[in-house]
């Protein structure tokens, strides 16, 4: 019963959301969503949204006087206030970019034609939506210290895998680059040094 209770409690939105960054690397793991590119990071960060919504939701049930649920509403939106509406407006921008652009292009030699529509509602998902609903999620519910520390040492022992797999590179000759640099699983070795940066620097 003790295990259980202790798995329940690490399986809250507010713990999961702290250790998320350990996978953030599955954003590598390129999968199709009704015809618009994705990956395993964002479907897993709106799995997490659907769980953090049902948690709030029961939260507000299990509040007997109605009263007390506006009050809790009005409480979250007035210390929230310029959050939502700096949000409203950058999401709505972000709205009108994808709305302008065309179905499909055909490129300067005349003859390719690019999926405009397709790519941008994947940026638009992948760019905007996904990280602004992490962000919305970490900014409504963490609020100790230690909850952002745990978050970065968990970031942190993501690169443990990237980093090891790009010394093994190094060590056997076998790269994924065309210049023959380490890379990890990445396409380009820049990519690996951005990832990896601010976790050395931290």
């Amino acid at each position: 019963m003790d295990k259980l209770a202790l798995l329940g409690k690490f399986l809250k939105p507010a713990n999961l959301l702290v250790y998320l960054p350990f996978i953030f690397p599955l954003y590598l793991v390129k999968l199709d969503l009704l015809g618009i590119p994705s990956n395993l990071l964002e479907l897993v960060v709106m799995a997490l949204g659907g769980i953090f919504l049902i948690d709030e939701m029961c939260k507000m049930i299990r509040r007997y006087k109605k009263s007390e649920n506006v009050l809790v509403i009005r409480n979250i939106y007035n210390s929230n206030k310029s959050f939502f509406w700096v949000s409203l407006g950058f999401l709505l921008i972000a709205c009108m970019a994808v709305v302008i652009v065309p179905q499909k292009t055909l490129l300067i030699d005349g003859q390719t034609i690019y999926e405009s529509k397709k790519v941008a509602l994947g940026i638009f998902k992948g760019w905007i939506v996904v990280p602004y609903l992490y962000f919305s999620m970490v900014w409504l519910s963490l609020k100790q210290k230690t909850q952002f520390f745990n978050m970065l040492y968990a970031y942190i022992f993501s690169i443990l895998p990237l980093a090891l797999w790009a010394c093994y590179q190094y060590f056997t000759g076998q790269f994924l680059t065309m210049d023959a640099r380490a890379s990890g699983p990445f396409i380009n070795a820049n990519y690996l040094a951005m990832y990896l940066a601010p976790a050395v620097v931290a």
